[in-house]
């Protein structure tokens, strides 16, 4: 029942940072834009202390990656369009690594 737990809990993570990601897509306040980047780098670096917990090593490296490019304290800066093409990108990985893992059953 533990596993199950932390495997919904890991889907629900996921799910909720792509919707948000999704949803930076369109004409929002500044605001907004602070809190998604604290919630998906927060959302991230959880993830991967899970992915490092289950030894999925490349996973850990890409929610790093992704912490660090989304993190609200040193700011990377980019022009809107560049950053709509980002999230697009971590959008569909996100969502592909849903439907990859819901096929073979595996955890993140």
């Amino acid at each position: 029942m533990k596993n199950y737990s932390k495997l919904l809990d890991n889907i629900i993570i996921v799910c909720c940072s792509a919707l948000l990601i999704i949803t930076a897509l369109f004409n929002n306040q500044y605001t907004f834009y602070t809190f998604v980047r604290w919630t998906i780098t927060v959302s991230f670096f959880c993830l991967v202390v899970n992915t490092l917990k289950n030894k999925q090593f490349e996973r850990s490296v890409f929610f790093i990656s992704m912490a660090i490019l989304f993190n609200p304290i040193f700011k990377i800066w980019f022009k809107r369009e560049v950053w709509q093409i980002i999230d697009i990108i971590v959008s569909l990985i996100l969502i592909g690594m849903l439907i990859i893992n819901m096929k073979k059953k595996l955890r993140f």
